[in-house]
């Protein structure tokens, strides 16, 4: 997991990444306080999570900020209830945003244990789709 870094920022506090498993579809999760659209697509998000991860862990999503201040960061995060990349790692979401060739947010993008993507269209996926794009990603991982 070098390339999401070492360490995560969780509710209750540092999580390392030796802990995440690829049993389960990884959603990387671009996005920014600033920006409408974003703030419109994460409650949406996070209904998802929180229906697909009721009663058992399904599928985890870790944030990936373009926020330009830590306060804008924390306030935004409050929202969110998966992990997230420590602001002060900005080095890795920019790698990731230049490895993954994101080009606006929000943008969700599927990835495998090696960090490829499998699939940047993931957030129409879940817009669309609600809980049932879980099995989308599951289809993708397998084809995999």
């Amino acid at each position: 997991m070098a390339f999401l870094g070492k360490i995560l920022h969780s509710k209750a506090g540092n999580v390392s990444t030796s802990i995440l498993t690829f049993k389960s579809p990884l959603l990387l999760y671009f996005s920014a306080s600033w920006c409408p659209p974003c703030r419109s697509f994460t409650p949406i998000l996070s209904e998802f999570y929180n229906k697909v991860n009721s009663p058992k862990k399904q599928c985890e999503i870790i944030f990936s900020t373009f926020d330009e201040t830590k306060e804008d960061f924390n306030n935004y995060y409050a929202k969110m209830p998966w992990l997230t990349i420590p602001f002060e790692d900005k080095d890795i979401v920019i790698n990731l945003a230049k490895q993954f060739e994101i080009e606006s947010i929000p943008t969700l993008v599927l990835i495998d244990e090696k960090g490829n993507a499998i699939s940047k269209n993931c957030r129409h996926e879940v817009s669309d789709k609600g809980v049932d794009a879980l099995y989308s990603f599951k289809l993708l991982l397998s084809k995999n």
